[in-house]
């Protein structure tokens, strides 16, 4: 499942954008289309990699706050100044597992933040801007993901234009 509003072309994707085409923004329910790399592995339980996180209660948060200088990052309650926007990975069962997604944000522009791969509430629930998929894939997913690993989130309409770099998409 993607955004509740669908798509939008992410910031360091803007030159693929056609007329009508939306762009990401903060706050527009809108997944971010593009390129973009994995980050590191969150959930509830202590697991044994190097880029895995911990979610803490009340203390692992993702900071969606445009003046702050943690904007777009995973961090700790405590590391931020008083009133700063982030949302508490814990107060939700959906980040139990998921994936950062490294999405280039801008916070002068404020072109979205905290985007993950998450579990899902149902198959037809939509999300605020990540893509959530049923917890045994977001679990395969994890388990797929090392360094460098790159996600391609695109409308049907825009594989054309990044035909040298996609497989051709099969009847099955």
């Amino acid at each position: 499942m993607v955004g509740k509003k669908g798509l939008a072309w992410g910031f360091s994707f803007l030159a693929y954008k056609r007329e009508g085409e939306p762009e990401k923004v903060e706050g527009d329910k809108r997944t971010p289309a593009g390129f973009f790399k994995l980050g590191p592995s969150f959930g509830f339980a202590k697991v044994k990699r190097d880029d895995y996180i911990a979610v803490e209660p009340g203390e692992t948060v993702c900071v969606e706050d445009p003046a702050s200088p943690h904007y777009n990052t995973i961090t700790r309650r405590s590391q931020l100044a008083p009133g700063t926007k982030a949302d508490n990975m814990r107060d939700t069962s959906l980040f139990r597992n998921g994936l950062f997604v490294d999405y280039p944000s801008d916070r002068q522009s404020k072109r979205g933040s905290c985007i993950f791969i998450h579990v899902w509430k149902t198959p037809a629930t939509k999300t605020s801007g990540c893509l959530a998929l049923p917890e045994p894939r977001v679990k395969a997913v994890q388990e797929f993901s090392a360094p460098g690993a790159v996600l391609g989130i695109l409308p049907e309409t825009a594989r054309e234009r990044f035909s040298g770099c996609l497989p051709t998409a099969s009847a099955e």
